[in-house]
């Protein structure tokens, strides 16, 4: 009686193994199934082609940040000054330049900067005088900082400028136009004085004319 009783146990044991086992070899069966070689090489594709995303996503945010940390450097002052304003337009502006450098060529790019400051500064001077007023109108300065970068890269032969930076910005505009001047008073002749025996000026009076004897 004992021994049956404990072979009942081992059944069940035995049985429970057995249903495992075939579980597993199902799941087998259908892995062999749909993981085919062709599902293998796109999960292989897919898994590449995002290592690929992050790695681009990882140096783009890297180049960024190394603009946002690229060196600066001061270029001088300038002034503009407007050839025929109009009132109400820009007459005259002055402002501070900088200029923020790309780090993979900051050290070249300080070099020839300061080899050819004074090309620099003439370039941007000669830019300047190009200008009309309106450009001082954007806030951002946008479209002049994007000539002096372009003025700068072509004077140092180098692509060398991230941003241009201006500070101290002071504008002055045209005030309307002067009211006309006016004449007033008589606009008559002022009569001939001839002098008189006693050695005086005397005025002309109006029924006294000079009569020139032939």
């Amino acid at each position: 009686m004992s021994d049956t009783k404990t072979d009942a146990p081992r059944k069940e044991d035995e049985k429970e193994v057995e249903a495992t086992a075939a579980g597993g070899g199902r799941l087998a069966g259908l892995a062999a199934k749909f993981l085919t070689r062709k599902s293998l090489g796109i999960l292989l594709a897919i898994s590449l082609s995002v290592h690929v995303l992050s790695l681009a996503v990882y140096k783009l945010g890297g180049r960024r940040s190394v603009r946002d940390q690229a060196a600066e450097m001061p270029l001088g002052d300038f002034r503009f000054l407007a050839a025929e304003p109009r009132p109400g337009q820009v007459a005259e502006a002055s402002f501070a330049l900088h200029l923020a450098l790309l780090d993979e060529v900051s050290s070249l790019a300080q070099q020839r900067l300061a080899s050819r400051a004074f090309r620099v500064e003439q370039g941007v001077e000669e830019l300047l005088r190009r200008a009309h007023g309106s450009d001082f109108d954007d806030p951002v300065l946008a479209e002049l900082k994007r000539q002096i970068q372009e003025q700068i890269n072509r004077t140092v032969e180098l692509r060398a400028i991230a941003d241009v930076i201006i500070t101290d910005l002071e504008v002055r505009r045209l005030d309307e136009e002067p009211a006309a001047i006016r004449v007033t008073g008589s606009a008559e002749p002022v009569p001939w004085s001839e002098p008189d025996p006693s050695g005086d000026l005397q005025a002309a009076s109006p029924d006294r004319q000079h009569v020139v004897h032939q």
